[in-house]
């Protein structure tokens, strides 16, 4: 099929617009803002990309019998990334930035997902539930 080609496509995409990030000045101009979301939009197909090309080629490469054992170390180290990266961007931006400013971002981010949390757990759906 296909894999290995939508493979390729999407980690070029996904170079692209992590340097699009990196070297092009968003200077908070309009042509800016355009660029920065036509990145996201890009970086969001790339990303839908690589896993289509990824996940079905596990099969191909893996005999039958270790396939669990495959897909199961496959999630394990995208839950490793998971865990360290934040913890590396939290580590630079210590580093880089005033404990204010950290603070306020982190408040924010858990002030807006608790308000988007808490209207699930206002009714009485589950009353005497156990839960």
């Amino acid at each position: 099929g296909k894999g290995a080609t939508m493979l390729i496509l999407g980690a070029l995409l996904m170079s692209i617009c992590h340097l699009t990030f990196a070297l092009y000045p968003l200077n908070g101009s309009s042509s800016s803002f355009v660029i920065a979301y036509i990145a996201i939009i890009v970086l969001g197909i790339s990303f839908s990309l690589v896993p289509a090309a990824l996940w079905p080629s596990v099969p191909k490469l893996v005999e039958n019998r270790y396939l669990g054992s495959a897909y199961s170390v496959i999630f394990w180290i995208q839950n490793i990334g998971l865990w360290l990266f934040p913890l590396l961007i939290g580590k630079v931006l210590d580093k880089t930035t005033s404990t204010t400013a950290t603070y306020s971002v982190y408040k924010n981010w858990v002030d807006s997902n608790n308000l988007q949390i808490l209207p699930t757990f206002s009714n009485n759906e589950f009353a005497g539930a156990g839960i």
